[in-house]
């Protein structure tokens, strides 16, 4: 049976590379897994309210936690705000539910909007994590969720709903192929147990997604 680390590089007959290490996912950030999106309401009963605010932000987003986490009230307006990705210095603007912006507005700061422990600075990541890392505990979820889950669940979700031009737009890759490996993550995560027609499926789609990549240049 073929496994997804055997499979880690190759290319499809259209000549997309998919992935260039031979280890998929399991370095980095990549180490996080797909959570299906109906779990995410068990983990915000579990984790405290404003991590949970800050974790459903990045849900609706795609944004990192460290980015969701740095905005500023100033760059609120109304359901949508402007940010500046931390890791890659890139601009951009995103909008959320009235339900979720109304309750972000309840919880700011003077400065931030999830302001941390002692007021001087935002919260820190490392503090959401460690929230989310005791909640997929307490609710024994096998897969590995992490606060760089709900990047992945949004990027699935996106692609399935409006393609792989508008997902690798909003998460702001440069590289076709970082944004396969979140739109594919939900695939990655169930097929590391070594599923031949996972594999099958990922090939799929790698030849609509560069039909899609070809018509747009």
């Amino acid at each position: 049976m073929r496994s997804l680390r055997a499979c880690g590089r190759f290319f499809v007959s259209t000549g997309v590379l998919l992935f260039s290490s031979g280890k998929i996912g399991y370095n980095g950030n990549m180490r996080a897994d797909y959570i299906n999106p109906a779990v995410y309401g068990r983990v915000y009963h579990i984790l405290t309210y404003e991590n949970a605010l800050a974790l459903r932000t990045s849900l609706e987003t795609g944004l990192r936690i460290s980015d969701v986490l740095a905005l500023e009230v100033q760059n609120f307006h109304g359901n949508s705000f402007v940010f500046t990705a931390a890791k890659t210095g890139k601009k951009g603007r995103k909008t959320i539910s009235a339900d979720l912006a109304r309750r972000l507005r309840q919880i700011s700061g003077k400065k931030w909007v999830f302001t941390g422990r002692f007021g001087n600075k935002p919260r820190t990541r490392q503090a959401v994590w460690k929230d989310v890392k005791k909640a997929a505990a307490s609710l024994k979820i096998s897969d590995n969720l992490t606060t760089h889950s709900a990047r992945k669940t949004y990027a699935v979700e996106l692609f399935h709903q409006q393609g792989f031009n508008k997902t690798q737009k909003e998460l702001q890759h440069s590289r076709a192929d970082t944004t396969m490996l979140y739109a594919f993550s939900d695939i990655l995560t169930g097929g590391r147990r070594g599923s031949d027609e996972r594999i099958d499926e990922i090939l799929r789609l790698v030849r609509e997604i560069h039909s899609e990549i070809v018509g747009r240049v």
